[in-house]
């Protein structure tokens, strides 16, 4: 009778670390994502930045129009 309640508990612990140590991941790289109202890119109308500490940042509007840049987090 314990030693079902013994690997439940160690389950329990290991899926605990694993999600723990996703939950932890960041990025390598910060992320800008720019949105344009057109086709012609010169009108912007929103933005997103994925961080390196892994926050992410929207302001305006997403659009079908955008473009993306990032610079390496081990720079910061």
């Amino acid at each position: 009778m314990r030693k079902p309640a013994i690997y439940a508990l160690l389950t329990i612990a290991v899926l605990s670390g694993l999600i723990i140590s996703v939950a932890q991941a960041r990025p390598a790289n910060e992320v800008t994502t720019t949105y344009y109202s057109g086709s012609d890119y010169l009108t912007v109308v929103g933005e997103r930045v994925l961080t390196c500490y892994g926050g992410t940042y929207r302001t305006g509007e997403t659009t079908k129009w955008y473009r993306k840049s990032s610079s390496p987090c081990n720079s910061r």
